[in-house]
C-alpha cells in the first residue's frame, strides 16, 4: 500500500499535464477548422457575386429579346395581292406531258434492268450478280452458233 500511495500521486500529477496536451490539439484542431470554415465562406460569397452577375445578363437578354418580339409585331406587314391564276400555255402542257412520258420509259427501262440482273429478287443489283448474268448471256451467245451448225 505503500508503494501504491506514491504511484497514485504521481499519477493524479501527470493525468492534468497529459489532458492539457490533448485538450491544446483538440484546440489547434478546431482552429484550423474555423479557418477552412472562414475561407469556404468567402468562396461562397465569391460565388454568389458571379451567380448574380450571370442572373443580371440572363435578365438583360430576355429583356432585349422581349423587345425585339415586340418591335418585329409593330412594324407593319405588307398587304398580300394575290395575283389572278393564268392558264397555262400549250407548250407547258406539251412540256409537262413530254416529262410524264421520259418518267414513265425511265422507269420502263429500270424495271427491265432489274428484271433482267436482279437475280435475288431483292431489288438491288450487285457487281457479282451483274458479272455473273453478263457471263452466262455471253455463254449462251457463244452457245448459239454450235446449236445452228447441228
Amino acid at each position: 500500500m505503500k508503494t501504491l500511495i506514491p504511484t497514485l500521486i504521481a499519477f493524479a500529477i501527470a493525468l492534468p499535464a497529459l489532458a492539457g496536451d490533448q485538450e491544446a490539439a483538440l484546440r489547434k484542431q478546431l482552429a484550423d477548422l474555423e479557418k477552412q470554415i472562414g475561407q469556404l465562406r468567402n468562396t461562397q460569397k465569391a460565388l454568389y457575386e458571379k451567380r448574380s452577375a450571370v442572373l443580371k445578363n440572363l435578365h438583360a437578354a430576355k429583356v432585349a429579346a422581349a423587345k425585339k418580339r415586340v418591335e418585329s409585331a409593330k412594324k407593319p406587314t405588307k398587304p398580300t395581292t394575290k395575283k389572278p391564276a393564268v392558264k397555262k400555255s400549250a407548250k407547258s402542257v406539251k412540256k409537262s406531258q413530254k416529262s410524264s412520258e421520259i418518267h414513265q420509259k425511265a422507269e420502263a427501262a429500270r424495271a427491265k434492268f432489274l428484271k433482267r440482273f436482279n437475280q435475288n429478287r431483292d431489288g438491288k443489283v450487285t457487281k457479282d450478280e451483274a458479272k455473273a448474268v453478263l457471263a452466262a448471256e455471253a455463254k449462251a451467245r457463244a452457245a448459239a452458233p454450235e446449236k445452228k451448225k447441228k
